[in-house]
């Protein structure tokens, strides 16, 4: 379904509400001061640019607006089990529709485009040119990164929820691995590496994962040398000196056309206000998107609602924050389904944390 339907849109504003169902009301509002203020801010940014500033949102701003305010005053949501054979087959899934684009599987082809159909306007992500022309794979997400934005997630999830390292854990980092380096990622690819390293040391400690630490970036640097190899998900300089710096020149070209007290202290309510500006600048991040949507005060709020989170679930979740490094080149809680699916599983971590300590 195209994210710019109206019924898509109502959907996914008010999916939170489906897990008030059979818990009492009243035990959704425990996360003490945090969250509220956020919350706060939100319906301050609103308002106050709607009926100080007179700018009238369009609909896909409201129900993101509505989705947030649910997301934060609910949290955290009511979470179930979450089946890790779903996850695995999930990301298997995602693999088998890259793969459907680089061996170009006609077959299968033609049900990704008719369940997943590309409905943008960028030649890149058509599948005639992916199955032509493309060097990087996104699947049924045809954006590389998006795909790898999912990938990384539903490993790390999968991989959060396991007491032990078994041969089930060993395919999911295998078959992961795999689907990342076709989507040439560099985030997902830094992401995924940060995340085993620090998952694999609270695992089986440090001395344990040294001989680990110290081969593969040696393993990928003399790779690299002896087969004169050069893929994009290894070519960290040319992140930071290209995409990294340009989301810096657009944040501070931003920053330099604000004059508005309130919108630096509660933002603008919606990136939709992004056309008050220069046509050039983007967000394309999450902190982009964070300071623009709900200032100073909103950005400060959420930071400390992540720190509070970080410290209070059991160490053996921690590793699952480094999913925040997404933050960087793509977003997370101002993306409509990622917001969702990250505030579940850092709900469930919650709840369990909270309910081992009693």
């Amino acid at each position: 379904m195209p994210a710019n339907n109206t019924v898509s849109l109502l959907l996914n504003a008010l999916l939170p509400i489906i897990l008030l169902f059979g818990t009492p009301l009243f035990d959704k509002y425990r996360f003490e001061l945090i969250s509220k203020i956020i919350v706060l801010v939100l319906i301050i940014s609103f308002l106050g640019n709607y009926l100080f500033l007179h700018y009238h949102y369009n609909f896909k701003s409201i129900a993101r607006g509505v989705n947030l305010v649910l997301l934060f005053s609910l949290f955290p949501l009511n979470t179930f089990r979450l089946s890790n054979k779903v996850l695995l087959c999930s990301i298997l899934f995602i693999l088998f529709s890259q793969l459907s684009f680089v061996f170009n599987f006609k077959s299968f082809l033609e049900i990704i485009d008719t369940f997943y159909p590309y409905t943008g306007t960028e030649v890149y992500y058509t599948t005639k040119f992916i199955t032509t022309s493309a060097s990087r794979f996104g699947g049924i997400y045809r954006n590389p990164n998006q795909c790898s934005r999912y990938v990384s997630f539903l490993f790390m999830t999968y991989m959060i929820n396991k007491r032990s390292i078994d041969r089930g854990s060993l395919t999911c980092i295998l078959v992961s691995l795999v689907s990342l380096l076709l989507c040439g990622s560099r985030t997902g690819f830094v992401v995924f590496l940060a995340f085993c390293l620090f998952f694999f040391i609270g695992r089986l400690g440090f001395l344990r994962m040294l001989p680990f630490i110290l081969f593969c970036p040696l393993l990928i640097i003399l790779g690299a040398q002896f087969f004169e190899f050069k893929y994009r998900a290894f070519e960290l300089d040319t992140a930071v000196e290209g995409s990294l710096s340009q989301k810096i020149i657009w944040f501070c070209m931003f920053f330099d056309h604000l004059s508005n007290w309130f919108r630096i202290c509660f933002g603008h309510g919606s990136s939709e206000l992004l056309s008050l500006y220069d046509d050039s600048i983007m967000l394309d991040s999450e902190w982009g998107e964070f300071f623009f949507n709900i200032g100073f005060i909103g950005c400060t709020a959420y930071l400390f609602f992540l720190i509070k989170c970080f410290f209070t679930v059991n160490m053996k979740y921690r590793p699952f924050f480094i999913f925040l490094l997404w933050a960087i080149s793509s977003t997370i809680i101002f993306s409509f389904r990622m917001s969702f699916l990250f505030v579940l599983v850092l709900s469930l971590i919650y709840n369990n944390s909270l309910n081992s300590e009693q």
